[in-house]
């Protein structure tokens, strides 16, 4: 039951870096209404009137939100420690076959390396928004543009590998309930 718990918050952990993005809306030559996730894409005589939207951990610095998580990680896994250390009859659970492999403790350092990448792409996010900010020549719009390519591309890798080690949990996860 720990390792489903476990999973289930990787999951709810990784998955906010898959819709990290900020969309815009503006009217076209003809009138339509069109929607965009790029700035650029967005007429010159319209972005000034783009707001940003934004939620209560928005106005938090990225310590302030890494801090954050940490306390709420740490809440539940002092509720797991607590669930895990008795059933309901009050005895140790010894349902849990133990891994001998070292495997688990593989899956929890890349886990780990994972929400480190996360966070460092969650900050060049930020540098990149305020580059974006700054870009009012061609010059800097080139700048920004191949930055931000080479973000989108270390995302996409990011997501891929999150997808792959979110797979290696599950297989690990099962292997383990069948009797590993």
């Amino acid at each position: 039951m720990r390792r489903i718990i476990v999973f289930i918050v990787l999951i709810l952990f990784l998955l906010p870096l898959c819709s990290i993005a900020e969309f815009y809306r503006y009217k076209d030559e003809n009138g339509v209404l069109r929607f965009t996730d790029n700035i650029m894409d967005v007429p010159e005589n319209q972005r000034a009137e783009q707001r940003k939207y934004s939620e209560a951990d928005d106005l938090l610095t990225p310590e302030q939100k890494a801090k954050k998580r940490l306390q709420d990680n740490e809440k539940q896994d002092l509720s797991e420690k607590e669930k895990d250390s008795e059933n309901s009859n009050g005895k140790k659970d010894k349902s849990a076959v133990p891994d001998k492999s070292g495997k688990l403790d593989e899956l929890n350092k890349i886990t780990q390396q994972l929400a480190q990448e996360r966070n460092d792409l969650v900050k060049e996010r930020e540098a990149l928004e305020k580059l974006r900010e700054q870009a009012n020549t061609k010059s800097k719009k080139d700048k920004y543009n191949e930055s931000a390519k080479r973000y989108n591309e270390k995302s996409n890798d990011y997501a891929k590998r999150t997808e792959e080690h979110t797979k290696n949990i599950k297989a690990f996860q099962d292997q383990q309930k069948n009797g590993g």
